[in-house]
């Protein structure tokens, strides 16, 4: 058996000398590349001040759950859940559904296989031939 290339690179990713370690805060102008660390309770302040900002301003629909793609389910925090759950208790948000990777494919599946979910439910009818829409015949 062989490990995945990303797994077999984890090690330098944890143990990479430039990873950040701690909150950093913005000095300069949007792009500058100018922070200063900072401790977890003012970096936790200032997104909490920023979070109820935007919210009284432009209203809970306005904060996109957008964070936490890339954890897996079977981990121990699935960090998408605890960021909706989050993100609920302080007043809602709005969510992605689907993705430009995965539209198209979202879009044609029900014509072409009669389903969303192919390989759970049978085709509406008959076989898998073509007919001149691309619909189950």
């Amino acid at each position: 058996m062989k490990g995945c290339a990303r797994g077999y690179e984890m090690p330098r990713v944890v143990y990479a000398p430039d990873r950040i370690l701690k909150p950093l805060l913005r000095t300069g102008p949007r792009g500058s590349g100018q922070f200063r660390e900072a401790g977890w309770p003012e970096a936790l302040e200032v997104v909490a001040r920023g979070l109820a900002e935007v919210q009284s301003r432009f209203g809970a629909g306005s904060i996109l759950a957008l964070a936490g793609f890339g954890s897996g389910r079977g981990t121990l925090h699935s960090t998408q859940r605890l960021t909706k759950r989050f993100l609920a208790l302080l007043g809602g948000y709005t969510e992605i559904t689907g993705g430009y990777s995965s539209a198209a494919a979202d879009f044609v599946t029900p014509t072409v296989l009669g389903t969303n979910w192919p390989g759970s439910m049978p085709p509406r009818s008959g076989t898998l031939g073509s007919s001149s829409c691309g619909a189950p015949t």
